[in-house]
């Protein structure tokens, strides 16, 4: 279980954490970030009318941020569109050196037709993540540790399929990622995404974790 509550801070409204169990999921946590982002009178930093839903905004998010594919994602691209792993990396994907991110190539997402996403159904962790409203630094952080397990997943798999280089540290203690065996990201508990310091700060009540926020 996970619940988000939308507080008031420094004049501002921002995302933070209301409760999470051992069981919440990443599929959990896009829920409420979705509801946010087709919600109409919470104000929207990149928005040019501020109160307003996502949907058809033309600051779109997905020309001005570099987009980070993940494991789940790629595999259901890969059924939509037809192609192997190596046709893909090559059509769409910078796979750069072993130290970089794997992301798409291009200046902007490349499934990005008009104004709208082509993918939207599949879309990646990363865009469902994406909400120009602030978040609570310990939400933050949460993101930022999923997501990261999420790229070594699939650097993992591009390793595997002969397309990037293989080093210890890349697969030093993979067996242990909650990524690699999920298949939906509802198969992805939140808590294996954590160390045991950043779970003890998500489970803290709000005005506990605001206090934590400003001391780290």
């Amino acid at each position: 279980m996970l619940s988000i509550v939308i507080r008031e801070r420094e004049g501002l409204p921002e995302f933070d954490l209301a409760k999470i169990d051992e069981e919440a999921t990443v599929e959990d946590l896009f829920k409420p970030i979705q509801v946010a982002a087709e919600d109409r009178l919470l104000p929207k930093r990149d928005h040019p009318r501020r109160l307003a839903s996502c949907a058809g905004c033309i600051n779109n998010c997905c020309r001005r941020y570099r987009i980070l594919p993940d494991h789940i994602f790629l595999s259901k691209a890969l059924h939509l569109l037809g192609l192997d792993l190596a046709s893909f990396g090559r059509t769409y994907l910078v796979l750069g050196d072993k130290d970089d991110f794997i992301e798409f190539n291009g200046r902007h997402c490349p499934f990005l037709q008009g104004n709208l996403c082509s993918v939207y159904a599949i879309r990646p962790a990363f865009c469902r993540f994406f909400l120009c409203v602030a978040s609570s630094d310990r939400l933050e952080k949460l993101k930022g540790s999923v997501l990261l397990l999420a790229e070594m997943a699939l650097k993992l798999r591009m390793i595997d399929a002969g397309l990037l280089p293989a080093t210890q540290t890349e697969t030093a203690g993979m067996e242990k990622n909650p990524w690699l065996k999920a298949e939906e990201y509802s198969q992805v508990r939140l808590r294996a995404c954590c160390d045991d310091y950043l779970w003890e700060w998500l489970n803290m009540p709000p005005e506990l974790a605001y206090l934590q926020d400003r001391r780290t």
